[in-house]
């Protein structure tokens, strides 16, 4: 019995010896684990701000976010254990006003998809940039001050991000989105009498037809998404576009300059 418990010492001993040298854990060695989850982050100042990715949701969040760095790592494993306080660390100084960028995945069975595909020790960290894998893993120090850089440069912050032309926000407001809107509609609507005044196109239909080409689809476009409840941001642009078409004083009825235009609403 005793040979048998001196043996079993020295395979451990060996066994973290050898793990110290790359400081990761492979999955062989992390097969039970007494530790949960919920439990890994319990205590740990910025755990509640780190995103858990699981199977489910692992593909999607890195799709619908421009930039995450994600922690692959084992409950059981030593390692991860030790940098769980800097990587919530770093949680703290990136994910600030709705951001999401420092997520974890918690390689036990239950995530064993997501394992299968890109984690061959813990732990592993992997950038996202625009739902694609980095080329390179991270290899810098597990600290707080590394983890917020990656490849020698820092995880940029941002307050907004254009995605296929909609500008989205953490607070989910599209006020930004608009601002640019109205730049464009304003360049668009003046396009729109330099051509006709070009071209010395007089009839009031085509002047309408050129408006809705150029100016009306910039309004229209993925309005669904962002203009909910503001219906009066397109009828503005269009009444001051016939007021001045028909040379009417600013103060005439919205209802009116359509009616004359033959614009429903």
């Amino acid at each position: 019995m005793k040979f048998f418990a001196i043996f079993l010492l020295c395979a451990l001993a060996l066994c973290q010896t050898g793990a110290n040298i790359d400081k990761t854990c492979s999955p062989r060695d992390t097969l039970t684990s007494a530790f949960s989850d919920a439990s890994f982050w319990a205590g740990v100042s910025g755990g509640k701000l780190i995103y858990e990715l699981t199977d489910q949701n692992h593909d999607t969040f890195i799709q619908e976010n421009p930039k995450v760095f994600v922690m692959y790592y084992h409950p059981g494993c030593g390692f991860c254990q030790q940098c769980k306080k800097d990587y919530a660390g770093a949680a703290k100084k990136l994910n600030i006003k709705g951001a999401k960028i420092v997520a974890a995945v918690d390689c036990s069975s239950k995530n064993s998809s997501v394992v299968d595909q890109k984690i061959r020790g813990y732990p592993t960290f992997l950038l996202y940039k625009d739902g694609e894998e980095s080329e390179k893993q991270y290899s810098g120090d597990r600290s707080t001050a590394s983890f917020v850089k990656f490849d020698k440069k820092p995880l940029e912050i941002v307050n907004s991000y254009k995605y296929l032309g909609v500008i989205f926000t953490p607070n989910c407001s599209f006020s930004t989105h608009f601002s640019e809107i109205r730049a464009k509609v304003a360049a668009a609507t003046t396009n729109v009498w330099t051509i006709c005044r070009k071209s010395g196109v007089p009839p009031v239909d085509t002047h309408l037809k050129l408006y809705n080409a150029l100016v009306k689809s910039i309004l229209l476009y993925a309005a669904g998404l962002w203009a909910w409840g503001l219906e009066k941001i397109f009828e503005k642009p269009q009444t001051t576009f016939i007021r001045k078409l028909f040379r009417l004083p600013p103060s005439s009825p919205a209802y009116f300059c359509r009616m004359l235009a033959g614009v429903p609403k």
